[in-house]
């Protein structure tokens, strides 16, 4: 997380409106159509061929919002006024050049009309003069996807596993709180571990960091001392660490058993102290205490009665607010000063999410993300009284989070996710200096991330990140307007080699927008393809545009690859995450199904070689494909996946017990949902199971236990089932090791190739 990025999105638990014309039908119909068949058809309304454009070549099926986007930068200003009147050739012209990004210095329609006609837009079609019919509006957009999606169909080289998963090099840029040194993690053998460097220093960084069996986590600054976070085998028993700058001493600042440690405030001012959340006197809850980073002592300062589940310190390093809740209801707590008691100051109802982010300067205010007495969280002030000011919204989606600098005592910015991310902007300077770097490296917005600055914000680390660009970092000084390239991830993967993301979005069977990303492998027809289909963990969380090394390796080996923000995902409001209640096994899996039936209505997926692969949630969704829809799917992969509910909620980590009542309301309750949930766990219905399955687990994931992915390869042998089973002994929720990565992943490459391309 970029370090003063305030976060608003839930964790990740187990990671004008316009008729739609049937025009899948109408495309298919004119591919079949001979062209000496001359059909005096009605004209096409600008509006009909608008929405036969957006079908046609793009995957927004279902997202009238994501639609109208789309149609905003096609039309633009004054042009095409009235959109219930019959289109012309050439403004339809106009159109595709745009929707195709060929547009470069055309200003008259006859200029549009001359590049279609380059591209061969009006091949094929049958009536000569300005006039646009139906027959002939869907041969342009015919023509116009063959131009968009022009291949040889013969693929790109393979690319190994290993240039996929290997540690990418240099990356997670920091600078020290006085921009006089820069920090990055990188590989040491074979183990993430930190580096630093002096600025405007010939000389080479410094490795301060010696681990050999774990990667290290992150790491922060407090002041002039490196601190880093580090867990044992996967256990997510997070420790701190401290390092001197030549690295000849670490030392663990939190040594103590069973125990996971949290940051809660830098405590700017405050020198050589923090604050942290730690598990140490109650392993079911966070107590609050002050941690000397020279020293290692600890003070105790503030008790969890049991039932808090976040903290917040002011300006001066008071903890002044907690939020209580049982996992459902809950109560925000607000005091004056650490000596008096906390009282109520925002009730939560069940769905209320009222996440505090920190303190105005003065201390009179409190900036929040909430959801409270709305579907989308949205950024919002308090004053001490409670009083709510809505500073960012939203309509279509939740905002994820803002920038804030505790410097200005302003924010900056708010960022949210439809398609890609976007930000809305609050302070004109600080807009200003974005829109300069993001010219200088010539990105779209959703490409460029602030990740770091000093205190005087005059020298920032920058980022650019693609669906095809696995991330490059800058070093960027706003006194000289000085851009310097310090890293490039993973430079043996070329863009160019690498596939697109597509958003998309469809109805579900019951009406539900879902949204979610499709890739294509490169230089390939998308025509018949073997798809796998990849839920996310969570299921609170979503999928979001950007690089991804698995599913960019599955295109690289010609997979279709579909990710699904099924209900229950975070992102979309209130509403349709609650869609998910109670609905693991039944709604939730019909929207990922449902996905999967899209991609072969529109002729991308070969119904005959679909996969499902997922990790977490999306193991249990792999397991739920084969058990309740066994007839889709012809390989799945399960990644510590839940197979048993029951199981699952008997044995989550004890720090997750504040949030057991969230368990029992979203996945529902092991004695009054015995029978719901017997139903839709799958390792009572082995029985059913024919898909060919492999699993991998960690024997140390504290959230999927071992005995998941256990009980279902001995359910499956038990009735001659031959499963492959991975299981690392030095491994959690997701393996991280290098070596273990490229393992699993070339073994799931393997199972797969063997069953989805015969």
């Amino acid at each position: 997380m970029k370090k003063r990025f305030l976060s608003a999105s839930l964790a990740v638990i187990l990671t004008t409106s316009a008729v739609y014309p049937v025009t899948m039908q109408e495309v298919r119909a004119a591919n079949e159509t001979s062209q000496q068949v001359v059909a005096q058809e009605e004209s096409v309304t600008a509006q009909e061929f608008l929405n036969l454009a957006v079908t046609a070549l793009t995957f927004q099926h279902g997202s009238e919002s994501m639609r109208q986007q789309i149609i905003a930068t096609w039309v633009k200003g004054e042009e095409l006024k009235d959109l219930t009147i019959a289109i012309k050739r050439d403004e339809a012209a106009r159109i595709l050049v745009r929707a195709l990004n060929k547009e470069e210095k055309e200003s008259t329609l006859d200029e549009y009309k001359e590049k279609a006609a380059k591209l061969g837009l009006f091949t094929g079609l049958l009536i000569s003069d300005n006039t646009l019919s139906k027959q002939d509006a869907v041969k342009m957009l015919n023509n116009a996807k063959q131009v968009k999606n022009g291949t040889n169909n013969e693929g790109v080289k393979e690319i190994s596993v290993e240039d996929f998963m290997k540690s990418p090099g240099n990356f997670g840029y920091q600078l020290s709180p006085d921009g006089n040194y820069i920090t990055f993690s990188s590989a040491w053998e074979n183990r993430s571990n930190i580096f630093v460097k002096k600025m405007g220093d010939d000389s080479e960084p410094v490795r301060v960091s010696s681990s050999k069996d774990r990667d290290i986590a992150g790491s922060f600054w407090k002041d002039d001392t490196l601190l880093y976070v580090k867990d044992k085998g996967g256990d997510e028993n997070f420790h701190i660490y401290s390092t001197t700058f030549n690295g000849t001493e670490e030392k663990d600042l939190t040594p103590y058993p069973n125990v996971t440690v949290g940051l809660l405030s830098s405590l700017q001012g405050v020198k050589d102290e923090i604050l942290i959340m730690m598990n140490k006197e109650d392993a079911t809850v966070f107590d609050v205490y002050k941690l000397n980073v020279k020293t290692g002592e600890t003070t105790h300062v503030a008790k969890n009665p049991g039932n808090i589940s976040n903290w917040l310190a002011d300006r001066n390093g008071e903890v002044r607010v907690a939020v209580a809740s049982d996992g459902v209801v809950g109560t925000v707590l607000y005091r004056d000063s650490e000596k008096d008691e906390f009282k109520p100051f925002i009730e939560l109802a069940a769905g209320d999410e009222v996440t505090p982010l920190a303190f105005s300067k003065d201390n009179k205010h409190i900036y929040a993300t909430s959801n409270k007495g709305r579907d989308k969280v949205e950024v919002v002030k308090y004053d001490l009284e409670g009083k709510e000011e809505v500073v960012m919204s939203n309509k279509e989606v939740d905002v994820t989070g803002v920038l804030y600098s505790a410097e200005q005592d302003k924010l900056l910015y708010g960022a949210y996710i439809t398609d890609k991310p976007h930000y809305q902007f609050f302070d004109e300077n600080f807009e200003k200096l974005f829109r300069k770097i993001q010219d200088k490296l010539g990105v779209h917005e959703s490409e460029l991330g602030i990740n770091d600055y000093n205190k005087e914000m005059t020298k920032f680390i920058v980022s650019v990140s693609s669906d095809t660009v696995y991330g490059k970092y800058y070093y960027y000084d706003s006194l000289t307007d000085k851009l310097t390239e310090l890293a490039t991830l993973s430079p043996w993967l070329k863009s160019e080699e690498l596939s697109e993301m597509h958003p998309i979005s469809y109805k579900s069977r019951d009406g539900l927008t879902i949204n979610g990303y499709l890739t294509l492998p490169k230089n390939k027809e998308a025509k018949n393809l073997p798809l796998i289909v990849n839920p996310h963990g969570g299921p609170w969380a979503r999928d979001m545009w950007g690089f991804n090394p698995e599913v960019q390796l599955l295109a690289n080996r010609g997979y279709a690859v579909l990710q699904v923000n099924f209900r229950s995902s975070t992102g979309y409001g209130k509403e349709f995450l609650q869609a998910g209640n109670k609905q693991w096994g039944l709604k939730i899996q019909d929207d990922i199904t449902d996905g999967v039936q899209w991609a072969i209505d529109q002729g991308i997926a070969d119904p005959k070689r679909i996969g499902i692969y997922g990790a977490s949630f999306g193991g249990y969704a792999t397991l739920a494909g084969i058990t309740f829809t066994p007839d889709l799917y012809a390989a799945a992969v399960d990644y510590v996946g839940v197979s048993n509910i029951f199981t699952l909620l008997n044995t989550i980590p004890p720090y997750w017990e504040t949030m057991r009542e969230m368990f029992y309301e979203r996945v529902g309750h092991p004695e009054k949902d015995k029978e719901l949930l017997t139903a839709a766990s799958p390792v009572f219905h082995a029985e059913k199971i024919k898909t060919p399955l492999f699993v991998a687990q960690g024997a140390n994931d504290p959230r999927v236990n071992k005995a998941e992915s256990d009980q279902i390869v001995e359910a499956l042998r038990a009735r001659g089932v031959d499963v492959e089973y991975m299981l690392k002994e030095n491994e959690g929720h997701g393996f991280q090791n290098e070596e273990n990565k490229i393992e699993f992943y070339n073994a799931m490459l393997k199972f797969l190739d063997s069953h989805l391309k015969k």
